[in-house]
């Protein structure tokens, strides 16, 4: 690979990743917090790459500095990513992991929902919230869900969640079934107004249950993992 070659690679990985963080594409694949260390360091082989390249002519003369054809790969994840948008993790994935237990909880112990009006949790949230004691907080509450729809079998779907830890490789499905509506389409975003079934999701590997008072269709957001 020549020295020009390697300027444009290293600039072309940079703009890559300052494309990413700029136009918020980066959420697809890690947290929000990374927005900076990508937009630092897309900008920091773009200045890499100017050496090579105004040291091309006299590098190659000289070729003093052979890199090996495999540098090449490099290339493939960044035009991936640059041509094909990768969409987020979303239902195919949820389904093929479905009975993973949820995150533990931060917190020992979940106080009182709010008085009045019908809040709105996460799904992890939720789950958190039945395997406390015995679903003492959400007893007798209505209660909003957001996410996107992924099925079971015999007409069965759930409002369900992707939470990552640091990127999309780590990946856990966080989900509660809906019961009492029409089941609509895998991956479409829903907000689930409902009444948690008393007794279920109470214990690890057990499936939480809303019974629907409502479902009406959402926008996806911007950050689609918890």
């Amino acid at each position: 690979m020549r020295t020009t070659t390697q300027g444009l690679v290293l600039a072309f990985l940079g703009a890559v990743l300052v494309r990413l963080a700029w136009e918020g594409a980066y959420l697809r694949f890690v947290t929000e917090w990374m927005r900076w260390p990508l937009l630092v360091s897309g900008v920091l082989l773009v200045l890499l790459a100017v050496r090579p390249l105004l040291s091309a002519g006299q590098a190659d003369q000289d070729h003093a500095d052979g890199v090996p054809a495999v540098t090449w790969l490099l290339l493939l994840p960044a035009l991936v990513v640059f041509v094909v948008s990768p969409p987020a993790l979303g239902a195919y994935l949820a389904e093929r992991r479905a009975g993973e237990a949820p995150p533990a909880s931060p917190v020992a112990s979940f106080a009182p929902l709010p008085e009045g009006g019908t809040p709105v949790l996460e799904v992890e949230e939720l789950l958190w919230r039945a395997l406390d004691d015995d679903g003492a907080t959400l007893a007798g509450r209505s209660v909003e869900v957001r996410g996107f729809v992924s099925h079971g079998p015999d007409g069965v779907w759930y409002v369900t969640r992707m939470v990552i830890g640091c990127c999309a490789a780590d990946a856990a499905v966080v989900r509660v079934q809906v019961d009492g509506a029409d089941r609509p389409e895998r991956d479409r975003w829903v907000a689930v107004t409902g009444t948690w079934q008393d007794g279920t999701g109470v214990r690890a590997g057990e499936q939480a249950v809303l019974a629907a008072e409502s479902v009406r269709r959402i926008r996806t957001p911007a950050v689609t993992y918890g």
